[in-house]
């Protein structure tokens, strides 16, 4: 019984620990998830974020405040943007008069910029004309109506041209004299093939006008604008700390393509994993790599490892505790019914011994007679079974008593014991079939081996079919002792091989008053098996019963 009760600590044990192991790292699995879930939201949402945004965005024209231009040293603004990569350019301004009389009135001025032709460079210029009334005039680059003039070197030297920009002259004539023309901006219209020092550089502070969203601050993003054929046309460094230079953004681009793939990843300094888009005439590739999310995402997902086996430990020891407390009435039920089996063993003997004896002396005074047979017959039954009782209560109590294990051939022990139950089995029609292997030997007490092989052949020839072959066999196997007794028993059902070590348990209810015995043999083998720290199981196969013993040798 005792060990029933460690093993139903254990079981108790193993099934709130798998309940609590599960429920944890359930709750912890579907936490991390459901953060990798929000995290991939807002990684798609700053992705919207920035493409809406960079949809929206006019690459093919740049507007330009001329006060924040560079001029030189005749006041005219020097535009650091390649002629060759405009398509036409207007400009904005106000032009005014001092007298409310006029009817009309102009002013103007003109564009300047160096053209490259058969090795030599030739001053060019365009010249713009604003008339009363008028806030906007554009110059178009397509067609040849243009003057050219040359210059001097020194002209050329203090104008501060070059190929790669132009110049925006002041006001070089008004009508009149109170006639007054100023220029505000600027605004450029690019061809789709760009000269590489004319690729437009953005930030997101150019994309969103009031204030960058926060959602983007949490990653570093950046992303590139190229036409149908791949060339670059703009680059947005997004929030990066420093802005992307045209030669990189080409490289990247190059990199980009030759992966064939919409999407991806790739190396600029730090991993980045990039998306294509196509948009209109262009395609957007974005960059985007968020280093502080992956970072919390991995410090989350040890956290919840840590916490996870932290829990788990905590708990188990907590269930551990509490199964002390779990089995603790059943042990103290289990050890009161104990004392009482053995106080009510040792109480029962001397009113029984009395008894028989009183019926000995009765039968001697008064001679033999049914009622005293009955009386001697029912005394010694109660003194079998007060013995049996006290048997296994030693047994339960002395479980783990090995003062009197020694070293002995088991095998003759066994053969000792078949002896005796040889005739009885001729007497009960039944044949025995012995296959005992010699010389083998264990570490063990003798006489309760021999108690446990009688329990197993007496049960055997009580409740084996009639007329029927009982097979006992014992061997060595993985360097253990090992018994098998089997026969066949056609009337036991699988639903009472589970009870049939319990105590007072007899199978074949209905036939049981014609068996001698209490019940409590099969329980008592149970207990010798356990105090040798072997094992005992039945099995019922074809309507055969088998019941193994396993005992270790040593």
């Amino acid at each position: 019984m005792q060990q029933e009760i460690e093993r139903l600590k254990r079981k108790y044990i193993f099934s709130a620990s798998a309940i609590v192991i599960a429920v944890i790292w359930g709750m912890l699995l579907v936490m991390n998830l459901l953060i990798q879930m929000l995290f991939r939201a807002n990684s798609s949402n700053a992705d919207a974020m920035i493409l809406q945004a960079a949809k929206s965005y006019d690459y093919q024209t740049e507007t330009m405040l001329l006060s924040e231009m560079e001029q030189n040293a005749d006041g005219d603004y020097l535009i650091p943007r390649s002629i060759r990569s405009v398509d036409s350019i207007t400009l904005s301004g106000t032009i005014r008069s001092d007298s409310d009389s006029e009817s009309w009135y102009c002013g103007g001025g003109g564009l300047m910029y160096l053209e490259e032709t058969a090795n030599q460079q030739e001053l060019v210029y365009r010249e713009y004309t604003f008339n009363k009334d008028t806030s906007e005039v554009t110059i178009d680059f397509q067609n040849d109506n243009t003057l050219k003039r040359e210059r001097s070197a020194e002209a050329r030297q203090t104008s501060g041209l070059t190929t790669d920009n132009f110049l925006v002259s002041i006001v070089w004539w008004t009508s009149r004299e109170d006639v007054s023309l100023a220029l505000d901006r600027i605004t450029i219209h690019y061809l789709k093939e760009r000269a590489s020092n004319d690729i437009l550089h953005l930030s997101y502070s150019d994309l969103f006008e009031n204030q960058i969203p926060e959602v983007l601050s949490e990653r570093n993003s950046f992303y590139l604008v190229t036409d149908s054929g791949g060339s670059l046309s703009a680059v947005c460094s997004g929030n990066l700390p420093t802005q992307i230079s045209s030669e990189e953004a080409e490289t990247l681009v190059s990199d980009v393509l030759q992966q064939h793939r919409d999407s991806g990843s790739i190396s600029v300094q730090k991993s980045y994993q990039y998306t294509i888009v196509p948009y209109h005439d262009f395609q957007i590739i974005l960059f985007q790599q968020d280093q502080s999310g992956q970072k919390t995402l991995h410090q989350i997902l040890w956290i919840s490892i840590f916490s996870g086996f932290l829990m788990t430990l905590i708990l188990i020891a907590v269930i551990v505790l509490l199964s002390k407390h779990m089995v603790k009435p059943l042990s103290d039920s289990f050890s009161r019914q104990k004392q009482f089996i053995s106080n009510a063993g040792h109480e029962l003997k001397t009113p029984v011994t009395v008894i028989s004896a009183t019926t000995d002396l009765l039968e001697r005074k008064h001679g033999s007679d049914c009622l005293y047979d009955t009386i001697k017959a029912q005394s010694e039954k109660m003194s079998r079974l007060i013995a049996e009782l006290l048997e296994l209560t030693r047994f339960s109590e002395k479980s783990k008593d090995t003062a009197d294990f020694r070293l002995f051939s088991v095998s003759e022990t066994v053969e000792t014991t078949l002896l005796y139950f040889e005739s009885r089995a001729f007497e009960s029609e039944h044949s025995l079939h012995l296959e005992i292997a010699e010389d083998l030997t264990m570490y063990g007490d003798a006489l309760k081996i021999e108690r446990l092989v009688g329990i197993l052949i007496d049960n055997a020839l009580k409740y084996a079919d009639a007329k029927t072959e009982i097979q006992f066999c014992l061997t060595e196997r993985n360097h253990r002792i090992l018994f098998t007794c089997s026969n066949f028993c056609s009337d036991l059902t699988p639903e009472q091989m589970d009870h049939l070590f319990d105590r007072f348990y007899r199978a074949e209810e209905s036939h049981s008053h014609q068996k001698e015995g209490f019940g409590l043999g099969l329980s008592i083998a149970q207990a010798i098996t356990q105090q040798h720290k072997g094992e005992i199981s039945a099995s019922l196969q074809e309507n055969r019963i088998t019941f193994t013993v396993k005992l270790q040798k040593s």
